[in-house]
């Protein structure tokens, strides 16, 4: 069984390369199975439905590191609070979560509709996650969703700017300050 296992996680870490080096589109089974030095079938045997239960798999890898972000402002102990302290999670271990997601985005656009899927159903969980801790702030149940999304855009377009393109060495002032500022507009009483 250990070998298995262990077949397992070669095939998903062989494709998890691939995908971020030349692209889910770009990739084949048979490049993964050669790679791992298996048969198409053994990869079949691992992952039924193929190229993507591979993808959803790869996900499930990479994108946890975005929850374990939010888990650790899990004691924030108000909405300013929180918001700070994902902007220096963000700030902090942002590069790594950067370079995982920077593959996915540039395939969503040529993706089927259930790979994309596979994508919106993983932001889904991140941002219901996220939605229950804002919850512990505002009241208002549509609220608190709301104050997630944008709180999560906020992070995404942080990103972007700020750690994909670099755009920090352009401002007068830390970047991670922004969230302070966000911080303050979304809980002004928390300040």
């Amino acid at each position: 069984m250990p070998e298995r296992a262990n077949r397992r996680d070669q095939i998903l870490d062989t494709a998890s390369n691939f995908f971020m080096n030349q692209g889910y589109t770009s990739t084949s089974v048979r490049q993964i199975a050669e790679a791992v030095g298996c048969t198409e079938a053994a990869l079949y045997y691992h992952f039924k439905d193929g190229k993507r239960e591979l993808l959803r798999a790869v996900f499930e890898q990479h994108l946890p590191h975005f929850t374990s972000l939010i888990d650790r402002c899990g004691d924030a102990d108000s909405l300013r609070d929180l918001v700070i302290r994902l902007g220096h999670q963000l700030n902090d271990h942002g590069r790594e979560w950067a370079q995982r997601m920077r593959w996915m985005l540039v395939e969503y656009p040529v993706m089927d509709e259930e790979e994309r899927d596979v994508f919106r159903q993983k932001h889904v969980q991140i941002r219901h996650r996220l939605t229950d801790m804002v919850r512990r702030f505002v009241s208002d149940p549509a609220e608190a969703e709301q104050t997630a999304l944008l709180i999560m855009t906020f992070l995404f377009g942080y990103g972007q700017m700020f750690i994909n393109l670099d755009v920090g060495q352009t401002v007068k002032f830390p970047p991670v300050e922004l969230f302070y500022r966000l911080a303050d507009r979304l809980d002004p009483e928390g300040a």
